[in-house]
């Protein structure tokens, strides 16, 4: 998701379904960064690359 997901998002603008699947595909694909293994998921030192996307 970039910054133009955010902007769709934001402006409620209407989402088809392969928008939701790749939305879904990215979470759960940084779902993983939660576990904090090499990086914090909210660290403000160190933040994992899913909590910054």
């Amino acid at each position: 998701m970039g910054v133009d997901r955010a902007h769709q998002l934001a402006e409620r603008r209407d989402l088809s379904e392969a928008d939701v699947k790749a939305m879904h595909s990215f979470f759960a694909r940084h779902a993983v960064d939660k576990d904090g293994k090499t990086h914090k998921w909210n660290s403000e030192s160190d933040p994992s690359a899913g909590f910054i996307a």
